[in-house]
């Protein structure tokens, strides 16, 4: 579980831009495949848009095309994409938070739990 507080304490997002990301890149060489990603999140801001993202990388981690997604309601959060012939690594957003105001999101949070990568649509509760 991932919380991120919109606040003017040490640690929490804010700054001028308030913008704030968090992605993983892992060794991914397998082109054509498809993948899901999926979370549960709770999103108690106000203004801030909250995003969840993949990004095949090459094999100099240059992108190779975001896909992203706007998380719109509170719930489990999906995002599919198949990657790229010259796909070497995925860079996955659990989340990314855009736009957060102090005095209006100030004190509220983005939840991220459950976060779960599928590939080729078999995930492994379904091995099981």
């Amino acid at each position: 579980e991932f919380t991120f507080a919109i606040g003017s304490n040490p640690g929490d997002i804010a700054n001028a831009t308030n913008i704030a990301k968090l992605f993983l890149d892992i060794p991914f060489p397998f082109p054509g495949a498809t993948v899901t990603f999926s979370a549960d999140i709770t999103d108690t801001t106000d203004g801030a848009t909250v995003r969840v993202g993949l990004n095949p990388l090459d094999s100099s981690t240059s992108g190779l095309g975001l896909v992203s997604t706007t998380v719109t309601a509170d719930g489990r959060v999906s995002l599919t994409t198949t990657l790229p012939a010259t796909t070497y690594y995925l860079r996955i957003f659990p989340v990314e938070i855009f736009n957060a105001v102090i005095g209006t999101d100030e004190g509220n949070t983005v939840v991220v739990k459950y976060p779960t990568l599928r590939v080729d649509g078999i995930s492994a509760e379904t091995l099981y």
